[in-house]
């Protein structure tokens, strides 16, 4: 298209930037509100003021809480039976070396 002039017209980019914009803007928008409700429940959370209400959560949150006493319970379990192996090891090497000593002992005499 041309002017009255016969100069070339430009095509009117500006209704199709501010289309984009809006779009971006929109998007953007969309994208902070997700971030704030994130945050604020976080900030709840955080606070202790959240309350859950949806049962399978609150089930999976039990099941990882049981899961996590029982390896408490194994862990303390464990460490009882390492303690008690670790002092039977003592109590067998005291005991060979009272073996040790008392053939020693025996083959000096012959």
């Amino acid at each position: 298209m041309h002017d009255d002039m016969g100069r070339p017209q430009r095509k009117d980019t500006t209704k199709d930037d501010i289309s984009t914009k809006e779009s971006a803007l929109e998007a953007l928008k969309e994208k902070y509100e997700d971030a704030k409700a994130k945050l604020e429940k976080l900030a709840k959370h955080e606070a202790g003021d959240d309350v859950i209400t949806d049962e399978e959560e609150l089930e999976t949150l039990k099941e990882g809480k049981t899961t996590f006493d029982e390896t408490v319970k194994n862990y303390e379990k464990l460490e009882k039976e390492l303690k008690d192996l670790k002092s039977a090891e003592l109590e067998t090497k005291n005991k060979t070396a009272a073996v040790t000593k008392e053939l020693e002992e025996l083959e000096k005499k012959d």
